[in-house]
C-alpha cells in the first residue's frame, strides 16, 4: 500500500495541473470572445451615433423649408383643422 502512494500522489498532481491547464485555456478563449464582441458592440454604438447625427443634421427646419417649399408644401392654415365632433367615428375591433 505505501509503494502505491507516491505514485497517487504523482498521478493526482499530473491531473490536477491537466485539468487546471484546461480551465486556464478555456479561460483565454472566452475572455478573447468577450473582448471580441466589446469591440463589436463599440462599432455598433458608433454607427448608431453617426446614423443618430445624420439625422439630426438632414431633419434640420432650416434645411427642410426650401425642400418642401419645392415640393409645393405650405404650412397648414386654420381651415384645415376640424374639431373632433366634425371627425368619423372608428368602427370597434372585434376581439
Amino acid at each position: 500500500m505505501r509503494r502505491w502512494a507516491p505514485a497517487g500522489a504523482v498521478a493526482l498532481a499530473l491531473g490536477s495541473a491537466a485539468a487546471l491547464y484546461g480551465v486556464s485555456y478555456e479561460t483565454r478563449l472566452l475572455e478573447t470572445r468577450a473582448q471580441a464582441l466589446d469591440r463589436a458592440l463599440d462599432r455598433v454604438e458608433a454607427d448608431i451615433a453617426a446614423a443618430r447625427a445624420d439625422i439630426a443634421h438632414l431633419s434640420r427646419p432650416e434645411r427642410m423649408a426650401p425642400l418642401a417649399r419645392a415640393m409645393g408644401l405650405a404650412p397648414p392654415t386654420g381651415q384645415q383643422f376640424v374639431a373632433e365632433s366634425q371627425l368619423p367615428r372608428r368602427p370597434r375591433e372585434q376581439p
